[in-house]
């Protein structure tokens, strides 16, 4: 009785830790990966760069603070960018690293509720 109490524990458990990592998230960094950093085009604002089919790293060059947030919607997620004014002129690299589920087959990304197009780079 103990071990079959034991083996609905563990099963429970690792089915939760799946659920976890199969939800989108997003996470903002510092600064883009070196091998990331070598991608990007400086003449795009909005990139985005493919990793392994996995992870995606999400880059926004703006004079604005940058936070981000989603939201699913069935097989799309929405990628939601607030831009708020700061002051000052210089122009800073926001870098997100986004982790996207299975079911996702579609991006779409906002900034400030607009979708916005952004240029795609798949990488090794």
């Amino acid at each position: 009785m103990k071990k079959s109490l034991v083996i609905v524990l563990i099963f429970t458990l690792l089915s939760a830790c799946n659920l976890i990592e199969s939800s989108p998230s997003i996470e903002k960094l510092n600064k883009a990966p070196e091998n990331v950093q070598e991608l990007l085009d400086p003449a795009v604002p909005l990139q985005s760069v493919n990793k392994n089919g996995e992870m995606t790293y999400l880059i926004y060059e703006s004079k604005d603070e940058v936070t981000a947030s989603l939201e699913k919607q069935g097989d799309k997620l929405n990628i939601k960018l607030k831009a708020v004014p700061k002051d000052g002129d210089n122009v800073e690299q926001h870098v997100f690293k986004l982790k996207i589920d299975k079911e996702t087959e579609m991006i779409d990304v906002l900034i400030n509720g607009k979708s916005t197009p952004m240029g795609v780079i798949t990488g090794s």
